[in-house]
C-alpha cells in the first residue's frame, strides 16, 4: 500500500498522534529536570552564578488596573539575580513601570522558594510579582521571608 493510497483524514489522525506522543515525551523530560534543578537547589549543590531573591516593597498604585488598585500596599516578587543590587534594581524598575510608587526601602531577601529554575542568560529574571495587601502579604510571603514586623 502506498501512501497515496491511504485517506487523508486517517494520514491526519496519525500525524496529531505523533505530535502528541512527542509533546508528552517532552513534557515528562521538562518535569524530570525540573525536579533536578529544584532538588539541587534545595540541598545546595546546584551550580550556577544566579542567587535566588525574594522581593518586598512597600508603597501605593498610582496606575489602577485589575491587578493593582489603590487598597494594595504591597509589591512582592520572587527573581533570580547575580547579586542583590541587580536584583533591587531590576524589582524597582518593574514596580515603577507598573505604577507602583514606593513609600520605603525594598527589602531584598536571599530565598529558598525557587518555583522555577536560574536564567541561562539574563542578568535578572523577576517571575511571579503581585500587588498585595498588608493583611495578604504578611500572611504569606512575609512570613517566609521572615520579614521583622517593624520592616512592615
Amino acid at each position: 500500500m502506498k501512501v497515496s493510497d491511504v485517506p487523508a483524514t486517517i494520514l491526519l489522525s496519525l500525524l496529531a498522534i505523533l505530535i502528541a506522543t512527542s509533546a508528552s515525551a517532552e513534557e515528562l523530560t521538562i518535569k524530570r529536570i525540573d525536579s533536578r534543578w529544584q532538588q539541587k537547589f534545595n540541598a545546595g549543590t546546584l551550580k550556577t552564578p544566579y542567587k535566588h531573591y525574594m522581593a518586598l516593597l512597600k508603597g501605593e498604585c498610582l496606575k489602577i488596573s485589575e491587578h493593582c488598585s489603590s487598597k494594595h500596599q504591597y509589591f512582592t516578587a520572587m527573581l533570580w539575580a547575580l547579586d542583590k543590587e541587580s536584583a533591587g534594581t531590576g524589582v524597582s524598575a518593574l514596580s515603577r513601570q507598573l505604577g507602583f510608587v514606593p513609600s520605603a526601602p525594598l527589602q531584598v531577601l536571599l530565598s529558598k522558594r525557587a518555583k522555577r529554575p536560574p536564567p541561562d542568560k539574563n542578568k535578572v529574571d523577576i517571575y511571579d510579582w503581585q500587588f498585595a495587601k498588608a493583611s495578604d502579604c504578611i500572611k504569606w510571603q512575609c512570613r517566609l521571608a521572615n520579614v521583622p514586623p517593624a520592616l512592615l
